[in-house]
């Protein structure tokens, strides 16, 4: 008789794991509240004043300004902290593409650089290899909630006179060296995107330390530079989030360290339950990250220890024992087809005339091998809510993987008879 789920057997969990977003009567209440006052605009709305002083207060970040989502925010964060027009910055490969797109709505060129095995984060030996005469920022990206080691992105910034922008879109109340992630660069991107650990369904967050930085990010927000009666001295667009969404964000807000308490505890119980199954590799400790927001958990599947069973047919066999893992990213970002057109094609094709003449970046000629084998070979993930479950659900994902371990043989000898 099989064991395994995929084969025909009782699969280890049947029950769904805990739900995301988490609503309450709170959050109605709030957002009720903000509709009846009448005041849903961004100039004369109280709750999106005081969730801009909140959340970055809650990030250690002087200035907060709201926008309409994450990836805008990293733009306006690039063109305010004066990343300018038509250099290039460098980004790590493994992000989501949006990363990179914001890149190039700034009029900039995004340059890929390798990440580290047992991070996921911008490997930043690679990215010195990266920089060029035309580099004007790097762009560390916090992925999955895990803060960068930025005393190498510092080190390499002051190097080349870089400016540092965080992507800090999976960083809700994370920290490195007990620094809030959006208040270590010049300036920062947050996402409240409907998948996010703190959500209004959309929405963005610019934070910075400088007051002009911050000055420039509003203006760039808003739409407009009335109060200079009449002499605009950025180049505005309409990227404002309305009164109603920073209600429910407040009102979010209020259990988020709750909520991160309860991933934390959860992710470091399965990260010592993993680290005993052989083929699973967890991300290495680091004392430095203070916080993490677990929005992402990663972890590397070793293809050898595992009898040589492919990455994909062991997410089949776990997904079918009631266990939500995922692949993560396919590809670098460079092999994209967006990119492997090459700068011209976009250029062409998109209307980007404010990107300088003369760029080459060959995107064909970028080598991330650490990316790419993670991508096509190791990463395994799972999202956020499944952390916001009880100790049990953990257990289960545990008992999952070890059961597919197990029972290697039976799923490779009913692939090879299939």
């Amino acid at each position: 008789m099989p064991v395994l789920a995929i084969n025909g057997g009782t699969p280890v969990r049947e029950r769904s794991f805990h739900p995301w977003p988490v609503p309450d009567q709170s959050d109605a209440d709030a957002v009720a509240a903000a509709v009846l006052s009448g005041e849903w605009s961004h100039v004369t709305g109280p709750n999106l004043r005081a969730f801009e002083r909140e959340f970055a207060d809650l990030q250690g970040a002087r200035f907060g300004i709201t926008c309409n989502g994450g990836t805008t925010a990293l733009e306006i964060a690039l063109r305010a902290a004066g990343a300018c027009v038509g250099g290039e910055v460098i980004v790590p490969t493994y992000t989501f593409v949006a990363t990179a797109v914001a890149v190039l709505r700034a009029g900039l060129t995004p340059v890929f650089c390798d990440v580290e095995e047992d991070t996921f984060n911008i490997d930043v030996t690679s990215a010195e290899a990266c920089v060029t005469d035309r580099t004007r920022a790097i762009m560390p990206v916090h992925y999955g909630g895990r803060a960068v080691d930025m005393d190498a992105v510092y080190r390499l910034a002051a190097k080349h006179e870089l400016k540092i922008v965080e992507d800090a879109c999976h960083g809700w109340g994370a920290s490195w060296r007990n620094r809030g992630l959006g208040s270590l660069g010049d300036a920062a991107g947050f996402s409240f995107q409907a998948s996010k650990n703190l959500t209004s369904g959309e929405g963005g967050f610019v934070t910075a330390n400088d007051e002009e930085i911050a000055d420039i990010a509003s203006r760039i927000r808003r739409g407009g530079d009335g109060e200079k009666a009449g002499r605009s001295v950025v180049f505005p667009g309409n990227f404002r989030m309305c009164e109603i969404q920073a209600a429910l964000l407040r009102s979010q807000m209020r259990r988020l360290p709750e909520q991160n308490r309860v991933r934390t505890e959860n992710a470091e119980y399965l990260t010592d339950r993993l680290s005993e199954i052989d083929g699973i590799r967890v991300l290495k400790r680091d004392p430095d990250v203070t916080k993490s927001s677990i929005h992402v958990y990663l972890a590397r599947f070793v293809s050898d220890e595992f009898e040589g069973l492919s990455r994909d047919s062991f997410i089949e066999a776990v997904n079918a024992e009631g266990i939500p893992i995922r692949a993560g990213y396919k590809a670098p970002l460079q092999e994209y087809e967006l990119f492997s057109r090459g700068i011209e094609s976009l250029q062409a094709e998109n209307g980007y005339s404010m990107w300088t003449p003369g760029t080459s970046v060959d995107y064909s000629k970028m080598e991330t091998p650490v990316a790419r084998r993670l991508c096509l070979e190791e990463v395994i993930t799972l999202s956020q809510p499944v952390f916001l479950g009880p100790r049990s659900d953990m257990d289960s994902i545990v008992e999952a993987i070890a059961k597919v371990r197990e029972n290697v043989g039976e799923l490779i000898g009913a692939r090879a008879a299939s």
